[in-house]
């Protein structure tokens, strides 16, 4: 039996995905915004790092299920505040705590995802070769924060990247390795980094080019 958190859980996908998960023999737990009469409830706004971090203090999660967020394009664009706090600081709170408890996450998400170029054709083959070409050894990447979730998605590899919005020490470091031109190898050892995309100046004597805008750090024998 696996432990599921599904965040969220009280709107229209949660609430159908919840009974679903039940019915496959799950211990499934749900976290939302309102109040609850439901057992196993836990009332959390994800935007609030100290509220998420506070139910992970108490349960070992095995999967989570990522669904709240804000929806919809006029409420995006009247409440705009209320889709980032949620969408974008809940997200990546999100996987800060994933980062630290190593469950496996399922990320929903919203039509307020889309946008014009994220990446382009030449984004897309260069992921599907590190994919293709890239073993399991290079684990995570460093990258332009709106590439980060196609990245993901393609190459099936971790991602470091940035918030510009309320910065964190670690997204100041991941902005200033690129305008350093990469050379802080430092900063890719210790966050566990070991693949490199940018076009950007990438001036690292320990960082070998494999392809256009793929740096691979050599590792450690």
């Amino acid at each position: 039996m696996a432990k599921v958190l599904v965040t969220g859980g009280q709107g229209f996908i949660g609430s159908n995905l919840v009974p679903e998960l039940e019915s496959r023999n799950n211990d499934v737990w749900v976290c939302d915004l309102g109040q609850s009469s439901r057992e196993k409830y836990i009332r959390c706004d994800v935007g609030k790092y100290r509220q998420l971090e506070r139910i992970f203090e108490t349960h070992e999660f095995d999967y989570v299920y990522h669904l709240a967020a804000e929806y919809g394009r006029w409420n995006g664009e009247d409440y705009y505040e209320n889709l980032w706090q949620t969408n974008v600081i809940g997200t990546k709170n999100m996987l800060r705590v994933q980062e630290q408890k190593k469950f496996r996450m399922i990320f929903f998400s919203s039509a307020e995802v889309y946008g014009d170029h994220m990446i382009d054709e030449g984004d897309y083959q260069a992921f599907a070769w590190i994919r293709d070409n890239v073993d399991d050894r290079y684990e995570k990447a460093v990258l332009e924060p709106w590439k980060g979730a196609p990245f993901a998605a393609v190459t099936g590899k971790h991602v470091y990247s940035w918030i510009s919005a309320s910065p964190t020490e670690r997204d100041i470091q991941a902005r200033e390795f690129f305008e350093n031109d990469c050379r802080d190898t430092a900063f890719l050892k210790q966050n566990g980094v070991s693949i490199v995309y940018t076009r950007w100046v990438c001036d690292n004597p320990d960082l070998v080019r494999v392809r256009k805008y793929v740096y691979l750090l050599e590792l450690e024998k």
